[in-house]
């Protein structure tokens, strides 16, 4: 046993960024994390049924070689940048890959260069597309769009950085690399409005601080947040230390949909007559009987959900096929990296707290919240409900305030009533009149009653 201590290495890198997503998050939904049609850093870079995409890339790398603007045409310098930081690159990669020095500079090179190339084509005409053959017309479709924000398939964003200031450095300035990007990724359909906001308020000015195109989705959402501070709960010490106690436990052996109903059960406390707990405890129809109010936000920045007065404002969700992979690779990459600050995967709980049945879809479709790309509304449920599956549940939840005040409101018997009389009794014009009918006569016959009273 000394001898097996004395040996043990413990292979961790503080560097990682770019994380390896482990068998029990792959087995049997594969297709979400691994690219279907290009490959981009080391991870995949051999895989057979990825090489027809390969040739479209150098196309790009020419192009970005002989582009007018571009003041360093030779090659050269490109190579000689990367093989210097190749050291360096290579520590970002949790996975270990079997490339020579050679491969591993070329497919950087070229890799970099296409990305680059890229977003200043969304982000100036004066790049123009490269001509390319009629089968291979696929790179700007969804599917690549979808493959360049998988986690395992990305390189750091510091190398596209290096790229470009040796090309366009001298002639833009620093921000330009990091507008031409954000405009790449405002066609991914998630947060929008939020990446246009983080552009017109320059509100990322530091290329060091970002990782890569999945790390500056991210990163989007969270600088757009309404409230981006975490709110610790007040609750009593031992209680506290207790639930704590408990979640590490279950959140060890169960999966998240799993403990999120046995921590239910643990959490649920009686005070003063009204419901409280850290976890919403009501779903998206039970809310709406309750008398909770939905409204879509304006922001069209997912993670922004406030609940004031008996209003819970959620912001739109456009739910189509990529969604369910970025949402995915956003989750696992926050568990590796932002497991402190993992607001993508407190908004996938919420969710999944939120929606059980068909019928919470629909409460959210109509209300405009959720705009349904998929076909049926039993497929929403199956991927909220999947997603949640092995992530790691925190009791610093960004939604615990949220949650807490749906649980009490919810559990208010006024509320219940009141909204049980705007089903049942005024959900139509008529009906408001004749209870209104009903209650002049009501009052009419009571004043008849009294006055043959008093003057008898």
């Amino acid at each position: 046993m000394h001898n097996k201590l004395d040996s043990l290495n413990v292979s961790f890198n503080e560097n990682w960024c770019i994380y390896k997503v482990p068998e029990y998050f792959l087995k049997g939904y594969e297709y979400f994390y691994q690219p279907l049609l290009m490959s981009i850093g080391p991870v995949f870079y051999k895989d057979p049924k990825l090489e027809p995409m390969q040739k479209v890339k150098w196309i790009y790398l020419k192009r970005f070689l002989q582009h007018p603007k571009n003041v360093c045409q030779n090659l050269n310098p490109y190579i000689d940048y990367v093989r210097d930081k190749k050291g360096e690159i290579r520590k970002c990669y949790e996975q270990e890959f079997n490339l020579s020095t050679d491969e591993f500079v070329e497919m950087i090179v070229v890799d970099a260069a296409f990305l680059v190339y890229l977003c200043l084509m969304n982000w100036s005409s004066s790049f123009d597309q490269p001509l390319v053959g009629n089968n291979l017309r696929v790179p700007l479709s969804y599917a690549i769009l979808n493959d360049l924000f998988r986690l395992e398939n990305q390189i750091p964003y510091f190398v596209l950085k290096g790229i470009f200031d040796i090309a366009f450095g001298h002639i833009y300035p620093p921000i330009t690399l990091i507008h031409a990007t954000l405009g790449f990724i405002f066609h991914n359909l998630l947060g929008t409005k939020a990446i246009k906001s983080t552009i017109e308020g320059n509100k990322i000015t530091v290329e060091s601080n970002i990782q890569h195109l999945l790390d500056l989705q991210r990163m989007c959402c969270c600088l757009s947040l309404s409230t981006p501070l975490r709110k610790q709960p007040n609750a009593n010490p031992i209680t506290a230390d207790s639930d704590s106690y408990i979640h590490k436990v279950v959140s060890l052996i169960c999966p998240s949909s799993l403990c999120n109903r046995l921590l239910k059960r643990h959490l649920k406390m009686e005070t003063d007559g009204e419901h409280s707990s850290r976890h919403l405890c009501y779903t998206a129809k039970q809310l709406n009987d309750a008398g909770v109010t939905f409204v879509a936000g304006e922001t069209d920045n997912p993670l922004d959900v406030t609940f004031v007065n008996g209003i819970l404002r959620m912001s739109k969700l456009i739910i189509q096929d990529p969604t369910e992979s970025l949402l995915r690779n956003l989750v696992y990459f926050e568990q590796c990296r932002y497991y402190r600050d993992s607001y993508f995967s407190d908004y996938i709980i919420f969710l999944d707290q939120l929606i059980d049945t068909v019928e919470d879809v629909q409460v959210l479709v109509k209300n405009k919240i959720i705009s349904n790309h998929l076909g049926s509304d039993d497929d929403v449920v199956k991927l909220f409900n999947n997603i949640g599956k092995n992530v790691m549940y925190s009791l610093r939840n960004y939604y615990y305030d949220v949650s807490d005040d749906l649980n009490r409101y919810a559990s208010t018997r006024r509320h219940q009533w009141m909204a049980i009389l705007r089903s049942k009794y005024f959900n139509q014009p008529w009906t408001i009149l004749s209870v209104i009918a009903a209650i002049i006569l009501f009052v009419l016959t009571l004043l008849q009653t009294i006055a043959s009273y008093l003057y008898k």
